[in-house]
């Protein structure tokens, strides 16, 4: 069946006057509000280096240059100090390569790249990069792409912070030379790109904005209405709010329209505008790692065809704190009914397979 919507074009929530029971849109909150700011992700804001400890590396550095040295390349070695717990922090990896660098001499991306080969290469270079770079990264080469790989992108940027927005946009701009919104616009078509020039513009709700009763119904009737008429409302509604604002949003739909609003929107839009509603509403429906289970999972059942898939969400989990990853280890198997290192060692073969493992929590 094919789905059609008629768009009728209106104003913007953030465009609107203020009106009773709803003094602000999504993503805004009252004048004379001090919202505290939502702090960056491990790896995205360079003062968490004043909160770390300096680590002794020195067996760890000659381990790497001893593992890559003559002709051969210890991969076992290799697995082991990059899964190692004390690395854990990207800041704390980032001590690591430094120190390899000053006391030999030598690049350690560019040892690898010399030493290794494939998705097993890919992983230790993006492990080596830290998550800043390694986004960036990803996201330049999903833009390099004919047509753009969409899925790439939903992964970096959709549901992160403002402070992690930010920080991306800007070593976007650092390290390639030009606008991250700019290169997006022109690459994408005018339908899908209102989405993207919303989260970029990282306005989103601070997680410490309140959720209002009164905004949340108004929402929730627009959103309905966006559904039924007009996508970009729903577009920027779910763009601007706060995981707690989005799970309010969900309860409260239901509530009123005896139905969840993932059905609603799966019942009214196409391809990845579609995709990328749904992954914002899961990552805030799915409690207690399901979301990050899901994720993990997907990619798994045809892992040939989605290594890169396989990496990033790997590496988001393993560089986020250690709850989250016990939360998806634990939803994980819940929900399937084993481990999810059983099914990262029976699905992925090799060095490459030996290294997911380890970083979710494997033996070495």
């Amino acid at each position: 069946m094919v789905k059609l919507r008629i768009c009728i074009t209106y104003p913007l929530l953030k465009q609107q006057h203020t009106q009773p029971g709803y003094p602000h849109g999504p993503g805004q909150q009252p004048s004379g509000h001090n919202i505290e700011a939502t702090p960056a992700s491990p790896g995205y804001d360079i003062a968490q280096t004043l909160m770390m400890q300096r680590i002794d590396t020195s067996a760890d550095a000659g381990a790497l240059l001893t593992a890559m040295l003559g002709s051969g390349c210890d991969a076992h070695a290799l697995v082991r100090i990059f899964s190692s717990p004390q690395y854990r922090h990207p800041y704390a990896f980032q001590q690591l390569r430094n120190d390899y660098r000053d006391w030999f001499k030598r690049d350690l991306e560019k040892d690898i790249k010399g030493k290794t080969q494939g998705d097993f290469q890919d992983a230790l270079v993006a492990l080596a990069r830290g998550p800043l770079d390694h986004d960036v990264s990803t996201l330049d080469k999903a833009l390099q792409q004919r047509p753009i790989d969409e899925e790439a992108l939903m992964g970096v940027l959709l549901c992160r912070s403002n402070a992690d927005i930010m920080a991306i946009t800007s070593q976007y701009r650092h390290t390639k030379g030009k606008d991250l919104l700019t290169t997006v616009k022109d690459k994408m078509d005018e339908r899908r790109f209102p989405l993207y020039r919303n989260v970029i513009s990282a306005t989103r709700a601070e997680d410490a904005a309140a959720v209002n009763p009164a905004d949340i119904d108004y929402q929730i009737t627009e959103l309905q209405r966006g559904i039924e008429e007009n996508g970009l409302v729903v577009t920027e509604i779910l763009t601007s709010a706060n995981n707690a604002q989005l799970r309010a949003m969900c309860i409260a739909y239901r509530q009123k329209y005896h139905r969840s609003l993932q059905e609603a929107i799966v019942a009214e839009f196409l391809g990845s505008e579609e995709h990328a509603l749904l992954q914002m509403l899961t990552s805030v429906t799915g409690e207690n790692g399901k979301a990050d289970a899901d994720a993990l999972r997907e990619p798994l059942r045809d892992p040939l065809n989605n290594k890169r898939a396989i990496t990033y969400r790997v590496l988001r989990v393993y560089w986020g704190d250690r709850a989250r990853l016990s939360k998806a280890q634990a939803a994980y198997q819940s929900s399937y009914h084993r481990p999810l290192v059983t099914d990262l060692e029976h699905s992925l073969d090799g060095d490459y397979g030996n290294l997911m493992s380890a970083l979710i929590g494997g033996d070495v």
